[in-house]
C-alpha cells in the first residue's frame, strides 16, 4: 500500500492508496529545521496514525518536505517515519522535487513553492537545480506567507496602515505589541505565526497599501530567485503553495511584468504527485 506526503512547514497533506481508493489526510507541518525526531513520531502517532485507515499495510513511503534539503534533516524524517511504519519502504526528498513531479511530471520546468516559506529551482525532468537557497524566514523566503506577514506586522506596529484598516485589524487579533514581539522572539513556531495572517491579507488585497505589501514580497522573490533562471527560458513557470493560490491573480501580474506568465499556479502538487507515483499503487 502507498503512502505520499506532501509537507510545508505549516501542515502536511497525506494520500493513501486504500484498496485502490486514496484517502486524504492532514496533519500539522514536519519540517526538520523546526523539529526533532521525538516530535515527527508525536505528530505521527497523534495526527495520523489516530485516524482510521490499514496503518499497517504501508509498505511504501514518498514523503516530499520543506527543509528537507540535506542528509542529516531528511534524517530525522525517515527515523520518525521508520518508528511510525516499520517494515515500509521510504524515500524522503524536498518539496521542490515533489511540485517538480507533480507539476511537470517528468518534462523540465521552473519550479516555485511559495506556502508558509518560498524556494525555487529548475527542473530537468529528472533532477532540480537551484542558483539561490532557501534561507528561511528570518535571511529569506520572500513571497511567503511568512515573509508577507512580517511586512505587515511592521507596516501595523509602524502605524504605516490607514485607520480603518489598523482598526479592523486591532478588532480582528486583539494583539498588543507585546504579544507580537513574543510570538515572534519568544515563542516556538514563528514563521506560523507570521504566515497566520495571509488570511487578513487576502480580505484585504485590494487596499492599496496591502497590494503594496504583497507586490513587493513577490517582485523581490523574482527578483531573488525567479530571475535567476532566466537562461532556462522558455521553460514554463510553474508555481505551488497556498500563498501562491490564494494570491494568483497578483502573483500572474507580477509574474508577467518580471519574467513569463506562469503556466500553473496550484495549491498541492499532490494530486500530480500521485499520477507520477502511479505505478507504484498497490
Amino acid at each position: 500500500m502507498l503512502l505520499i506526503a506532501d509537507s510545508g512547514s505549516t501542515k502536511t497533506a497525506w494520500s493513501l492508496f486504500d484498496a485502490k481508493k486514496p484517502r486524504a489526510f492532514r496533519t500539522h507541518g514536519l519540517n526538520p529545521y523546526f523539529l526533532d525526531r521525538e516530535n515527527v513520531v508525536r505528530i505521527l502517532k497523534e495526527d495520523l496514525l489516530s485516524r482510521k485507515a490499514a496503518w499497517q499495510k504501508v509498505d511504501r513511503i514518498y514523503f516530499y518536505g520543506a527543509g528537507c534539503n540535506s542528509k542529516g534533516k531528511n534524517q530525522i524524517i525517515r527515523d520518525g517515519l521508520r518508528n511510525a511504519f516499520p517494515k515500509a519502504k521510504i524515500e524522503v526528498h524536498s518539496d521542490l522535487l515533489g511540485a517538480a513531479r507533480g507539476l511537470c511530471g517528468k518534462d523540465p520546468g521552473i519550479l516555485a513553492i511559495l506556502g508558509t516559506g518560498s524556494n525555487c529551482c529548475y527542473y530537468d525532468g529528472k533532477n532540480t537545480f537551484q542558483e539561490n537557497p532557501s534561507l528561511g524566514f528570518i535571511l529569506g523566503d520572500e513571497g511567503g506567507g511568512a515573509d508577507l506577514g512580517k511586512r505587515f506586522l511592521r507596516a501595523v506596529l509602524y502605524r504605516q496602515l490607514p485607520a480603518r484598516l489598523l482598526n479592523e485589524f486591532d478588532r480582528s487579533f486583539r494583539l498588543s505589541k507585546e504579544h507580537i514581539l513574543d510570538a515572534v522572539y519568544k515563542k516556538e513556531f514563528p514563521n506560523r505565526f507570521l504566515a497566520s495572517f495571509v488570511p487578513f491579507l487576502k480580505l484585504h488585497q485590494r487596499n492599496p497599501v496591502i497590494r503594496k505589501i504583497l507586490i513587493e514580497s513577490f517582485g523581490d522573490f523574482f527578483k531573488q530567485h525567479v530571475m535567476k533562471y532566466k537562461k532556462y527560458s522558455p521553460a514554463p513557470l510553474n508555481f505551488a503553495g497556498s500563498v501562491a493560490f490564494v494570491f494568483k491573480d497578483v502573483l500572474q501580474e507580477v509574474a508577467e511584468e518580471n519574467y513569463q506568465r506562469a503556466k500553473s499556479i496550484v495549491q498541492d502538487p499532490l494530486p500530480g504527485l500521485l499520477n507520477y507515483h502511479s505505478g507504484d499503487r498497490r
